[in-house]
């Protein structure tokens, strides 16, 4: 009979929370070593603790005998795969926002008919601010198949048409509730494919705050940075900016937008990918056209998408 490790009961503690994990999250998040993971997992499946099916990991007989036995409740979610699928897809992006707390959606009170299965669930930020959380999946593509790839984009655009839907209901009830800090979102997209029907065929949500986040490292970097530690907040931006030696005032006298005067332009601190900001200035810049009094505030990893976005404008990259 196996003997349970820290790891292993970590393993089981956190399968019982979500009710399903992916295999590689397992290896890259809890046991580190290959061999070692291998091993360990091989072993809890034959003694019944774990079970797997294809890249999934979920409870076995012992492994819930062993949580009854120390008082351990654990979700039960069967055997619907569609379900472990997303419980699995919800703990890996949790898991990845380490600056945040977050509440998966199956504790959450149902308010709005039906949630769209893109929603996971709540972020809650350093300052104690609260995201809503959405993803975007992969739109996998073949060279060949015309028909095929239309019907796949036709059906990632009526998976967004649903979210925004949700969005407008979330809003709805935040008001009639009273909630006076408004509806902020963080939407998670996993491909160029996703963000582009994102962009070009919606407008912004009916949200208070809309940020699309690219679902790689690099953008999960920025949310942990600038949106869970709060790196992102005009006050702390103004002031890295100043110790800089930047001639910047919070605000603008002459466009709401503008977070920030930077000598005597318009400032906008897209830090944390805001998206309706990011419409404010294209807009801006298709009204006015003079891209020469914006000055962009971003991430290193931000500029060249910016500067592609909002060519000609100026960019100033915080440092790190």
């Amino acid at each position: 009979m196996v003997e349970l490790t820290e790891r292993d009961i970590k393993i089981l503690d956190l399968i019982s929370e979500y009710g399903g994990i992916y295999v590689e999250d397992v290896k890259e998040k809890i046991y580190g070593s290959e061999q070692y993971y291998r091993r360990r997992i091989k072993k809890l499946i034959e003694e019944n603790y774990l079970l797997r099916n294809n890249r999934i990991l979920y409870l076995g007989f012992r492994g819930k005998k062993y949580l009854e036995e120390n008082n351990k409740s654990f979700r039960n979610i069967g055997t619907d795969k569609d379900l472990r699928k997303r419980a699995a897809e919800i703990y890996r992006l949790f898991s990845s926002l380490e600056s945040f707390t977050t509440i998966p959606s199956f504790k959450m009170e149902r308010i709005t008919k039906n949630y769209a299965y893109k929603y996971y669930g709540k972020a809650i930020n350093k300052y104690g601010k609260e995201y809503w959380i959405y993803r975007i999946g992969k739109v996998t593509l073949k060279e060949d198949d015309e028909e095929g790839n239309a019907r796949k984009l036709r059906g990632k655009e009526l998976d967004i048409q649903r979210l925004k839907k949700e969005l407008k209901e979330i809003k709805d009830y935040c008001e009639s509730n009273n909630v006076s800090q408004g509806v902020s979102v963080m939407v998670f997209i996993e491909d160029k494919h996703g963000m582009e029907i994102y962009k070009s065929v919606f407008t912004a949500a009916p949200v208070t705050e809309e940020l699309l986040i690219p679902y790689t490292k690099s953008g999960l970097a920025l949310a942990n940075k600038y949106i869970g530690l709060g790196e992102g907040e005009n006050n702390i931006v103004l002031q890295k900016l100043t110790e800089n030696g930047v001639n910047v005032k919070l605000g603008h006298s002459e466009w709401t937008v503008a977070n920030f005067d930077i000598d005597g332009n318009y400032g906008v601190n897209l830090t944390t990918s805001d998206y309706k900001r990011e419409l404010s200035v294209k807009s801006y810049l298709s009204l006015k056209g003079y891209p020469d009094k914006l000055t962009i505030v971003c991430a290193e990893a931000q500029k060249k998408k910016y500067e592609s976005e909002f060519k000609g404008c100026n960019m100033l990259v915080l440092s790190k």
